[in-house]
């Protein structure tokens, strides 16, 4: 993977676009300055055919802080979704939210409690919670 793709592959734009949209509105509505809260879990163990799992281990924390601790939109994230068009072939980013984005596009205003690394966990019982 070449080093822009890889940046893409790992950046702020690794979401689907229902995504934005819906911060978009959020932010049009006035949303986007209330708190907030969410709750990250699964609802059922893994199913591998003959054996279905009866835990799961808490993994990949360390990794989600950091990178929420350092992404951020880019100049290119920007351009990117400012060309993005809808069917009738209007924009479907709005410029004063592409701005919002740019300047306020990261995590910093946000917290995060979760179950430490290497813990069993359970369906239905919140691995993390964030808030902001």
């Amino acid at each position: 993977m070449n080093k822009p793709d890889k940046s893409t592959a790992e950046g702020i734009l690794f979401t689907d676009q229902y995504q934005l949209t819906m911060a978009q509105l959020y932010y049009r509505m006035g949303v986007h300055e209330k708190p907030a809260q969410f709750d990250f879990f699964f609802r059922d163990y893994p199913d591998y055919g003959v054996h279905k799992a009866g835990y799961c281990i808490m993994a990949g924390l360390e990794w989600l802080t950091d990178w929420m601790r350092n992404v951020r939109f880019r100049k290119e994230d920007i351009q990117y979704l400012s060309a993005q068009r809808g069917r009738t072939g209007k924009p479907v980013f709005e410029q004063d939210f592409l701005k919002w984005l740019n300047d306020n596009g990261n995590y910093q205003a946000i917290s995060m409690r979760a179950i430490p690394e290497g813990r069993v966990v359970h369906p239905s019982v919140p691995l993390a919670v964030v808030e902001g």
